[in-house]
C-alpha cells in the first residue's frame, strides 16, 4: 500500500487523500497472497476453468484459498499489525489531509486502531459511513458508490476540508 502510493499516488499531488477502509484492510495480507492466488488461478486454468473469478458457486476461489494459506502461515495478529503499519507508512509519506471512510459495522478491534490515527496529527479525519448498497462480493455497487459519495460530500461540506461548491 505505502509502496504503491509512493510510486503512483504521489505523482498526482493530491490535496486530500480519501481511503475507504474495510475490515479486510486489516485481515488480509495482499502482498503475500498475490503470487499464491495467481498460482491457484493457473492451476484452475490447467483444469479447463476459463473464468477463475467464479467457480462452483464461489467468488474468487483462488484469492480465498491464498488468503487461508497466508492467514495460517502468519496469523491474524501479525497480519493486522503489518497492515496497520502499512497505513502508518502512507501517513508518513502523505502529510496532507486524510479522510478515512469507515465501512458500517467495522469490527471493534479495527475501529480501535483507526481511532488512534487522529491523535497522530490534526488533519486526519474519520467518517463512519452509514449502510450503502453492495454487490454479492461485498464491494459497493454503483448505487453504493453514489451513497458513499453523498455521505462524503456532506462531510466535506460540513467540515470545510476543501471547497465543495
Amino acid at each position: 500500500t505505502a509502496h504503491r502510493f509512493k510510486l503512483k499516488g504521489q505523482n498526482y499531488h493530491p490535496d486530500l487523500l480519501l481511503w475507504l477502509v474495510t475490515d479486510n484492510d486489516f485481515s488480509t495480507y495482499n502482498d503475500a497472497m498475490l503470487g499464491k492466488a495467481q498460482e491457484h488461478d493457473r492451476q484452475l486454468r490447467v483444469k479447463g476453468v476459463t473464468d477463475t473469478h467464479y467457480v462452483n458457486g464461489e467468488f474468487f476461489p483462488s484469492y480465498r484459498k491464498a488468503a487461508e494459506e497466508v492467514n495460517q502461515k502468519y496469523g491474524a495478529k501479525f497480519i493486522m499489525e503489518h497492515q496497520y503499519q502499512q497505513l502508518l507508512d502512507v501517513l508518513s509519506i502523505f502529510t496532507g489531509p486524510v479522510v478515512f471512510l469507515i465501512q458500517p459495522a467495522m469490527p471493534d478491534k479495527y475501529l480501535d486502531l483507526l481511532e488512534k490515527l487522529p491523535q497522530l496529527r490534526e488533519n486526519i479525519h474519520l467518517l463512519s459511513l452509514e449502510n450503502y448498497d453492495v454487490l454479492v462480493d461485498d464491494h459497493p455497487s454503483a448505487k453504493g458508490y453514489t451513497q458513499i459519495a453523498q455521505q462524503l460530500f456532506a462531510y466535506l461540506t460540513r467540515e470545510k476540508l476543501i471547497p465543495c461548491n
